[in-house]
């Protein structure tokens, strides 16, 4: 009896871990597919109906020796050459330095300062002042931090194009600005 639940509680440690590693198997498949389209031309990125591997010929739907594999993508973010006056012998000069850095800088710092001065004074105003429609206000603000930002994400992005098209001024860096400014704001209060 003692041996028979002895193996009943093996199996199960088995079955438990090859559930395990089944589970870990299918969270790890949008990191496998990033991989994979990050080895792919742009032209099989875009591709209508997408396929996993870019293997495929005029007469064949896959042929492993035809496979389209490329670096384009890291090239073109980072664009490493060799510079010997250089303190690590080479240069990163590709977009990752010259755009998205830069990027990345302004609008984390300038959203950063905005929304500390902004919520400071919001703050002071909310704890000294009594106003009217002070108790509103506050539950709103508090109600939408509870919105996933993921859930209005194309909403805004729809706004922007919408705003780009409409023939007012309109400046991408301002609208990217004030947006992530105005979603960063209400966790001030938290």
């Amino acid at each position: 009896m003692a041996d028979k639940l002895k193996r009943t509680h093996h199996n199960n440690h088995w079955l438990i871990h090859c559930c395990l590693i089944g589970i870990c198997l299918v969270m790890m498949f949008p990191i496998l597919i990033a991989i994979i389209e990050s080895f792919k031309l742009q032209q099989d990125i875009q591709r209508n109906p997408p396929v996993l591997f870019p293997c495929d010929t005029s007469t064949q739907a896959f042929n492993l020796a035809a496979c389209r594999w490329s670096t384009e993508g890291y090239n073109r973010v980072l664009d490493i050459k060799p510079d010997p006056k250089s303190l690590l012998g080479f240069d990163i000069t590709g977009t990752i330095i010259s755009v998205y850095l830069e990027n990345t800088l302004l609008y984390a710092t300038a959203s950063s300062l905005l929304v500390v001065l902004l919520s400071a004074a919001s703050g002071y105003a909310f704890s000294r002042y009594n106003f009217r429609g002070k108790r509103a206000l506050m539950t709103a603000l508090i109600a939408f931090t509870g919105v996933p930002l993921l859930t209005i994400l194309l909403g805004l992005y729809q706004m922007g194009v919408t705003l780009r098209k409409s023939g007012l001024p309109f400046d991408d860096r301002a609208y990217l600005l004030s947006c992530m400014s105005a979603w960063s704001f209400p966790w001030a209060y938290g």
